[in-house]
């Protein structure tokens, strides 16, 4: 059998470009993050590494123990790592690299001069010799791509930290020395964040995995958008990216970010330009998480800055007794803790905001025009003063309970 092995080992070496071509172009298009055109180059040529390395190991009989990992695979994933990009993209890089080699192989195995029982054992040898590949290759890589994420976090949790923490203090700070450690350009077009895991052990360090999950963040963007990480703590970061004007990440990308890391939370800032804007957005950020954090489980998994009533609602919760107060004056018997109240609380927001049309508040609620009347009415009964009665205030403090939800009831107690 050695040598029908050794025969298929030089085959493949004949068909050594077609193989490489395809493995990339599989890998690059079917997995995430690895087709940024700066990063193809390093991606061929770790393909055409782990190869070269398997069509040596089957031309001449070469055991796994003398085997060591290219030099260009183990770069690529040093590459990878430093982009922020997570291991769970190079695992399945490796395996889908092994399908294709497969196919190559089954098809050089059903050209063997051999009866069908040899070829089904040179068959099984060769499946099994590819699954103790990518077994030994892929904890090689990963060892490495975890290596360089230590490092880079490190780095981040020194130098890049003490930078940061000089901008954010309004401290004079050289737009090149910035970029030469945080490897991001102070002088672009931020939107910052706030990032976080709800509940999370203290004892157990997320910053590994909240540096993932912001890598995945960066790419729901419309392109791979820069991205400075810091650790606050072990639950907790701020991150920026270098964004567009106004850009927002996209929504479907941004929720399958935050279903991959349970109990992630975001909070964003406005986008802002240059070491002002840096610092303006990470503070409309922490202000985002305030509101999110005061709302606790009625909070969304992202909040921006930027919504209707959230940079108000983050200047009401430092005094979240004094706020409830005020909106349980505001609503009366509206602030009660029930379902049929909150409805009624909906529809009279919604229907304040359509300048008290009921029309408009029945197309955007798709409900019927008589049931925005009744519910209407309902709400002003409950809440025992007319609409004209500080209609701001009202429509403020609505907003103000639909952002925070229960958070914003006082519990128990009940207006005259």
């Amino acid at each position: 059998m050695d040598a029908e092995i050794a025969l298929i080992g030089e085959r493949l070496h004949k068909r050594f470009d077609e193989i490489c071509t395809e493995m990339t172009n599989t890998i690059a298009s079917q997995v995430d993050f690895l087709d940024e055109p700066e990063l193809l180059n390093m991606l061929a040529a770790s393909v055409e590494g782990n190869v070269d390395t398997i069509v040596t190991m089957l031309r001449n009989s070469i055991p796994f123990e003398r085997v060591r990992p290219d030099t260009a695979a183990v770069e690529y994933a040093y590459r990878l790592a430093q982009r922020g990009v997570p291991s769970d993209a190079l695992r399945r890089a490796y395996h889908l690299g092994s399908e294709t080699v497969r196919t190559f192989v089954f098809a050089e195995i059903q050209a063997l001069e051999s009866p069908p029982e040899k070829k089904l054992y040179v068959q099984h040898h060769l499946d099994g010799f590819m699954h103790r590949y990518v077994d030994w290759i892929t904890q090689e890589i990963l060892a490495a791509h975890a290596e360089e994420t230590r490092r880079r976090l490190e780095d981040s949790a020194s130098a890049t930290s003490s930078l940061v923490r000089q901008v954010l203090d309004g401290q004079p700070v050289a737009a090149t020395e910035f970029e030469a450690h945080a490897h991001y350009r102070l002088g672009r077009t931020h939107r910052a964040a706030v990032v976080w895991v709800d509940r999370a052990n203290p004892g157990v360090d997320c910053t590994p995995e909240l540096s993932a999950f912001t890598s995945r963040v960066a790419h729901a963007f419309n392109r791979a958008a820069p991205r400075l990480f810091t650790a606050v703590d072990r639950g907790m970061a701020w991150v920026w990216f270098g964004v567009g004007w106004g850009e927002r990440p996209d929504a479907t990308r941004l929720t399958a970010a935050l279903d991959e890391l349970p109990g992630s939370r975001i909070a964003f800032g406005s986008t802002e330009e240059g070491a002002r804007g840096f610092r303006r957005s990470h503070d409309q950020a922490e202000a985002a998480t305030r509101v999110a954090l005061a709302a606790k489980d009625s909070a969304p998994r992202t909040m921006f800055y930027g919504e209707p009533g959230v940079a108000i609602t983050s200047v009401l919760v430092s005094e979240m007794p004094a706020t409830q107060a005020w909106i349980a004056d505001q609503l009366r018997g509206l602030a009660e803790d029930s379902e049929n109240a909150a409805r009624l609380r909906e529809t009279l927001g919604c229907f304040l905001a359509n300048e008290s049309s009921y029309t408009r508040t029945a197309a955007e609620m798709n409900l019927h025009r008589n049931t925005v009347r009744y519910r209407v009415e309902k709400a002003i009964e409950l809440r025992g003063k007319p609409l004209a009665s500080a209609p701001t205030d009202l429509a403020m403090a609505l907003q103000v309970c639909e952002i925070l939800g229960l958070a914003a009831l006082r519990r128990g107690e009940h207006s005259d």
